[in-house]
């Protein structure tokens, strides 16, 4: 029965159109790269390497230039505006940076005291969880520093703070002492919504039992959806921001360290053990063998970019939408994968010697390569593989064409 599902699905994949990630480019650069963000047209990824930041083709992977700068003592970390004109830095200690992207400079330094920041998508305002004790969040016209609004809050510190998209909301998770009378204080998180325009609260998502708070913010591209991902235990919830329900809530027995909605509102989960889930609209998921510190995506529903990795090893990857049926040159057709992991492909029609065949995954890792230089099409060819679950790419490379196309593993 295994057999006859790998068949099925194998048929079903080559008539009709699937989506899918492809690395666009994997490099190793010579210093440190701690945070990142992508251009409004995503052409461009804004690096912070040292005390600057440096602007990258996003295409090529290649640094074009370096912003200029003045008493920049560290980034600590990283926002960008949705009209791309702004991007915001934190020096770790309160303090605020500014800095203007079409003119490639910092152009204010601002003393904050803030935890975590995010700036609005109109380029107006500064939203900072402060780290004062009586002090929850605070609201900046950053351009004269005058203070908008603050919001007081006893014992809670460590404060996360997220606008939304269309800039009409933000959220904000904090951890804080609860005091009963009888127990004393408690440590609990609380995660609010609230309206960026009326700045009052809208709801609470969650008050629940918790000490190290928030790690990770992020709103879908159509603001339906709030993503959370907490500290302590690693658990990312979903919020379905209009029917006020939970959308869905990761296993705490698997640690999810970083989640991003893409800009089709698919979904990425960087796991445990260098594992990266990608949850397509249609709800099928592909896993990947990547390294991730930073994680950003960028583009439009139809044509969109992820670029994630650690200290120097970065990938840029971007979603495919794959019509196997127009790969249907290649000499083989994939015959099944049998349980015993034995791969079988069998030669569609004659092809000149010599041939190369090549498998790999996605990600470009080499699985298989032999030199069949006797091949003929009533030939089959039996490999032995241990395969997981996900999509692999067959190519065949004769001497004056290759041939490509992707086969599914499900059990």
């Amino acid at each position: 029965m295994k057999i006859l599902m790998f068949i099925v699905v194998l048929l079903i994949a080559s008539l009709s159109a699937y989506s899918q990630l492809e690395v666009v480019w994997q490099k190793t650069y010579p210093e440190f790269i701690n945070f990142a963000k992508f251009s409004q047209d995503g052409k461009y990824i804004y690096c912070a390497v040292g005390t600057t930041i440096k602007k990258m083709d996003a295409i090529t992977g290649e640094y074009v230039s370096t912003f200029t700068k003045d008493s920049v003592s560290g980034i600590y970390d990283m926002k960008i505006s949705a009209l791309g004109n702004i991007i915001i830095t934190s020096n770790g200690s309160g303090g605020v940076t500014i800095w203007d992207v079409q003119k490639e400079k910092m152009i204010k330094n601002l003393q904050l005291g803030g935890w975590s920041m995010d700036i609005s998508p109109d380029e107006k305002y500064i939203i900072v969880g402060s780290f004062r004790q009586d002090i929850n969040f605070e609201i900046y016209e950053w351009l004269s520093a005058k203070l908008i609004f603050n919001k007081s809050g006893a014992n809670n510190t460590g404060n996360k703070v997220k606008y939304s998209n269309d800039g009409k909301m933000f959220a904000i998770g904090f951890p804080y002492k609860h005091f009963h009378p009888d127990s004393g204080y408690t440590d609990r998180i609380r995660l609010e919504l609230w309206d960026a325009k009326k700045l009052q609260l809208i709801k609470v998502l969650q008050d629940t039992s918790g000490s190290d708070g928030y790690w990770h913010l992020d709103f879908s591209k159509d603001d339906k959806y709030l993503a959370a991902l907490t500290t302590n235990i690693f658990v990312n919830t979903i919020y379905n921001l209009n029917e006020n329900i939970i959308d869905e809530i990761s296993s705490n027995e698997i640690r999810i360290s970083n989640f991003k909605f893409t800009k089709d509102n698919s979904k990425l989960y960087y796991k445990e053990g260098r594992i990266l889930d990608y949850i397509d609209p249609n709800n099928q998921k592909y896993t990947y063998n990547l390294k991730d510190k930073i994680m950003e995506t960028q583009g439009n529903a139809n044509q969109w970019y992820v670029f994630m990795g650690s200290e120097k090893r970065f990938t840029l990857l971007k979603n495919s939408i794959t019509d196997v049926s127009q790969e249907s040159e290649i000499p083989y057709l994939i015959i099944n994968y049998t349980q015993d992991g034995i791969l079988n492909l069998r030669c569609s029609y004659d092809v000149e010697p010599p041939l190369e065949l090549i498998i790999s995954d996605l990600i470009g890792n080499r699985i298989y390569q032999s030199q069949l230089n006797e091949l003929v099409s009533t030939k089959e060819l039996s490999v032995k593989l241990n395969l997981s679950n996900g999509i692999y790419l067959v190519k065949a490379k004769t001497e004056n064409r290759i041939y490509t196309q992707k086969f599914q593993v499900l059990r």
